[in-house]
């Protein structure tokens, strides 16, 4: 898998160049590949892997930001309830959305904070 916004016919043809198959993309950024066992990583030198796990860094860190954001509102809502200046119901949606985004943050937050421990190590290299 890799991170790559706006990927140009360059980019696939680096990959297919290398052994490597484009199996799909999703969205404009992220884009599965496979390869053989024993095929040559794209990704072999520090300066390329640390530019990859910029990247992937930045990717699921813009999706984690989007949803701490989401429950910074939900904590307004919440407490603009609980002084009576929203209805109750609204307090009580706001709680219930505040879990599922706090267990939403789970996917994109933990893959962040491993990104930014891979490149803290590389960097010390």
């Amino acid at each position: 898998m890799d991170f790559q916004e706006n990927a140009d016919d360059e980019y696939f043809l680096l990959f297919k160049d290398a052994g490597w198959q484009h199996v799909c993309s999703e969205g404009h950024a992220m884009h599965i590949f496979s390869a053989p066992p024993g095929t040559k990583p794209i990704y072999s030198d520090i300066e390329t892997i640390i530019d990859r796990y910029k990247r992937e860094k930045h990717f699921v860190g813009k999706a984690a930001l989007s949803i701490l954001a989401i429950m910074v509102f939900l904590l307004l809502f919440n407490a603009m309830s609980s002084y009576g200046w929203l209805p109750e119901a609204v307090g009580m949606i706001s709680d219930i959305l505040l879990i599922i985004s706090t267990v939403l943050l789970v996917f994109p937050g933990l893959p962040y904070l491993a990104y930014q421990r891979k490149l803290k190590k590389l960097r010390n290299i």
